[in-house]
């Protein structure tokens, strides 16, 4: 999924890294991670999991987006499981900042293939529906 700083707000630098295999995110605020891409076949699925971060108490983070066609759009099926401290559950879960941000992002994501399929007569993406974010 190339352009994420484009879309994805809380995204500020998204660069591959070994050739491809990895990426390495900044998020606002300072978040840091390190990535492995699990799967990444186009345009139907993309998944990676969290192999260093600088978030306090997590020790695991894997996110998978799933994309299917749906009428005269297409769903958008995010999954994401998180493992940590106590604390660090805890604090995910009040947050709600993940789906949140998937919900903001999708939203952009939208308006932006609203803009491209109209200039190309291509199918747009809708946002039809998510998973609910998920703590181990």
């Amino acid at each position: 999924m190339p352009g994420w700083t484009q879309w994805f707000s809380a995204v500020t630098l998204a660069r591959p890294t070994d050739d491809g295999a990895g990426r390495e995110i900044r998020l606002k605020g300072g978040t840091q991670f390190a990535e492995t891409i699990l799967v990444a076949k186009e345009p139907e699925v993309y998944a990676y999991r969290v192999d260093e971060t600088n978030t306090p108490g997590a020790r695991a983070l894997v996110e998978e987006w799933r994309l299917t066609p749906a009428g005269a759009g297409t769903r958008v099926q995010w999954t994401f499981a998180a493992d940590g401290t106590p604390v660090f559950r805890l604090v995910l879960g009040l947050a709600r900042g993940p789906g949140r941000a998937f919900k903001d992002a999708v939203t952009a994501l939208d308006a932006a293939a609203r803009t491209v399929s109209a200039q190309s007569g291509q199918r747009p993406v809708r946002a039809v529906s998510r998973s609910p974010p998920c703590t181990a």
